[in-house]
Order: C-alpha cells, then sequence, then structure tokens
C-alpha cells in the first residue's frame, strides 16, 4: 500500500525532454528542440546526471531555447520554500523532507487525499505567484501582453510512491543532502513533519 511519496519538479530547461541521458517525458512538444533528437524515455531512480551523452549537442538544444534556463538564487529558494509552507499548510499535507535547488525541487511527503501529481501542480502554482508577487520570477521582464508570465517549471515531474517505512527513512537522508551537494547551506524548514521511524529507530515498529 502507499504511504508516502518522492516527488521532484524541476526549472525551466534544467533538463530538456531529449537529453541525451534520457529523461521522463513522452514527446518533445517544443518545435525549436526537435532538430536536437527525440525522447529516450527512462524509468530509473537513481540520477542520470553522470550519464554517458552529447554534450556539444546538449549546449547546443539548450542555445536554441526561447528562454534562458531559470537558475534560482537564495533569495529566490527561500520564498519558494515560503510559498510551499503555504501549501502544506493550506492543504494539511505532512512533508517529511523538502530540498529546494538552484534548478529543481525535492520533496517527501505522507499519502494524501491529492494524488502526487496534484500536489506537485499545486506547489508549482504557489510558488510562481510568491515569485511574481515578490518581484523575483526569473522571467519578470518577459511579461506578456496579457499580463501572463512564462512558466518557471518545466510540465510535468518525477514521481515515486513508497510503499513502506523502510523505503522512507531511506529517501529522506537522500533529500536532506541534496543542498550541500550544491554548494548551498543547510535548509530548515519548520513546516516539515518528522518521520519519527526515521528520526527515532531502524524498527518496524512505526
Amino acid at each position: 500500500m502507499v504511504i508516502a511519496g518522492h516527488g521532484v519538479f524541476a526549472a525551466r530547461s534544467f533538463w530538456l525532454p531529449n537529453d541525451g541521458r534520457g529523461s521522463w517525458s513522452d514527446q518533445v512538444w517544443a518545435e525549436h528542440l526537435k532538430p536536437f533528437g527525440g525522447v529516450i524515455r527512462v524509468t530509473a531512480r537513481h540520477s542520470l546526471a553522470n550519464e554517458p551523452h552529447d554534450r556539444a549537442l546538449r549546449r547546443a538544444a539548450k542555445r536554441a531555447l526561447l528562454y534562458p534556463p531559470v537558475r534560482f538564487n537564495e533569495p529566490q529558494i527561500a520564498l519558494i520554500g515560503e510559498a510551499i509552507g503555504e501549501v502544506v499548510h493550506t492543504l494539511h499535507l505532512k512533508l517529511y523532507a523538502l530540498a529546494i535547488l538552484h534548478e529543481h525541487v525535492h520533496f517527501v511527503s505522507a499519502r494524501h487525499a491529492e494524488p502526487i501529481e496534484e500536489l506537485i501542480g499545486f506547489l508549482k502554482r504557489a510558488t510562481a505567484r510568491y515569485l511574481d508577487r515578490a518581484g523575483l520570477h526569473p522571467f519578470a521582464r518577459r511579461r506578456r501582453a496579457n499580463g501572463t508570465l512564462p512558466s518557471v517549471w518545466v510540465r510535468g515531474g518525477w514521481k515515486r510512491y513508497l510503499n513502506c517505512a523502510a523505503d522512507i527513512a531511506d529517501v529522506i537522508p537522500y533529500v536532506e543532502k541534496n543542498p550541500a551537494r550544491e554548494g548551498l547551506p543547510p535548509q530548515h524548514w519548520t513546516f516539515l513533519t518528522p518521520f519519527r521511524w526515521y528520526r527515532t529507530s531502524r524498527s518496524r515498529d512505526g
């Protein structure tokens, strides 16, 4: 039975759908990216960042983008955290872990009435609103005539369902270590719910 989920959503252009290392995309929708290859569909749960691929082709594809790749700075990361805290409060969501990185976000959440795909949507919309209201949206100077902004996030997201306490206990430290891997300071989000089995015991008791 699913008791939790590990979700990831990425900033615009962080990982292109036709990246040579593979992706979770189903199709290359953008016409300007189609000349750089089709989708190499993967379902791997481990990081693909160091997989061999044509780096020159990847760089060429990024140069063809309509908008520059998004890379969040520390004030933007802090604001994204505030927005996620609002969603946690509004939806009564239990988050066990959260890492907001320069180009993507990891979270581990308890099972919720909303499926994890919907939760990712809630988090994307809230964070985009917060960035816009604070004047920190990466595309603030590219507002369209109708008042809208280009999306700061890529379409969809990645998810993994967690079926037992041991799975949750394994993924929480992985998520928590991500900021240090990118040279970011430790992140301490006050709205997280401690996962007690992970924090206090390695037994099978909850």
